[in-house]
């Protein structure tokens, strides 16, 4: 007889996320996201292949880029979470054609996620201060 996977919690999911993404094991995002997932980042609506795809890119310029969960407000009931993050990151090579700066940065990243009933992201809204990366990338 199979053992029932159990069901994460909404705030479990994130930290796994977390710490996938922070291990750069982005591979093993389907272990958190549903195959349905849609992440709404900026004016972009990805799926789970094309964040990955973007997670790639995003780790050539700014390799060994790590998110600190600094807040999680969830709601069971509801299979949502508010989290506020703390991006850090070193522009060391090309990040979509942007040359490297070699500047260290930093971004608080507020994040709204939407969870299935297994506990898996089905959607998440980010937004950060896009002014304040620009002008740390020297790029203003």
């Amino acid at each position: 007889m199979e053992k029932a996977k159990k069901k994460m919690t909404p705030k479990e999911c994130v930290v796994l996320f977390n710490k996938l993404w922070n291990e750069g094991n982005i591979e093993d995002f389907d272990k958190t996201n549903a195959p349905n997932m849609v992440y709404h980042h900026g004016d972009r609506n990805m799926t789970t292949k094309e964040f990955a795809d973007f997670s790639k890119e995003f780790a050539k310029g700014f390799p060994g880029n790590q998110y600190h969960i600094e807040d999680i407000i969830e709601d069971k009931e509801r299979n949502i979470c508010a989290v506020r993050y703390k991006w850090v990151g070193k522009h060391t090579g090309s990040f979509f054609g942007v040359p490297a700066t070699n500047k260290e940065m930093s971004l608080i990243i507020l994040e709204w996620d939407v969870f299935d009933e297994e506990g898996r992201f089905v959607e998440s809204w980010a937004r950060y201060d896009t002014l304040d990366w620009m002008k740390q990338m020297g790029l203003m």
